[in-house]
């Protein structure tokens, strides 16, 4: 089983553009998910039950016991970030053969569980990166039914917001490193990085010499010509 290939949606064993293979560890990493979903869902469900059981008579209601596996884990951990936390402990290498493994049922459920993350800024990159995954291996399932069209546009909106937002924090810090890096070359009286930047520098001026030559050659050659 360890070696067995499996096939993407929609294509033949001949025609597998994922070189991916089953391993112990991406089934463990689906199964899961699997199970962190399952119990995500059983939560909800009673969560849904309660509160129409309060509408129903009018006062308020203790609430159900929660899974064995979420009281395990504290008073405050929630089934939304027990998701998150199987997801997390998956490997990279893993990660997209485990979400391969999904049965599409699942994968709904989790790319409305992504929406959830996405909106509260929640493991950005790691959800970003299995949206876009999910959605290019299911795309044709996901763009034939107008029951899933509005995910993916939920997905789609939310993932160039969250690149967005991590492109700024991006430019920031790096801001924030340059002015660190003036600060202490002018305390100090030094500059950091130095053989490096030199060796940029030369770098750069080799090029626009040898940019230079050419031109010159250019120049006589067509002077040359014209004469």
């Amino acid at each position: 089983m360890e070696n067995d290939e499996f096939v993407l949606p929609g294509e033949t064993n001949k025609e597998i553009g994922l070189a991916a293979l089953k391993t112990i560890e991406s089934l463990k990493g689906a199964e899961s998910i699997i199970e962190a979903l399952d119990i995500w869902r059983e939560e909800k469900l009673k969560l849904a039950e309660h509160e129409a059981t309060q509408k129903a008579l009018g006062k308020e209601m203790p609430l159900p016991p929660r899974h064995i596996m979420l009281q395990a884990l504290g008073c405050h951990y929630t089934a939304e970030r027990f998701v998150l936390e199987s997801l997390r402990k998956i490997s990279a290498s893993d990660l997209e053969a485990a979400l391969l493994l999904l049965p599409f049922d699942y994968v709904q459920k989790f790319l409305s569980l992504i929406i959830y993350y996405l909106d509260r800024f929640q493991s950005p990159e790691l959800c970003v990166k299995c949206a876009v995954f999910l959605i290019k291996i299911h795309h044709g399932l996901l763009t034939s039914s107008h029951q899933y069209l509005n995910i993916v546009e939920q997905l789609r909106t939310r993932c160039m917001d969250t690149v967005e937002k991590l492109r700024t924090n991006v430019g920031f810090n790096l801001a924030g490193l340059r002015l660190i890096r003036r600060q202490i070359e002018e305390q100090n009286d030094v500059i950091l990085f130095a053989d490096a930047t030199q060796k940029l520098t030369s770098g750069k001026t080799k090029r626009r010499k040898k940019g230079k030559t050419s031109a010159a050659i250019l120049t006589i050659k067509g002077t040359s010509a014209l004469a």
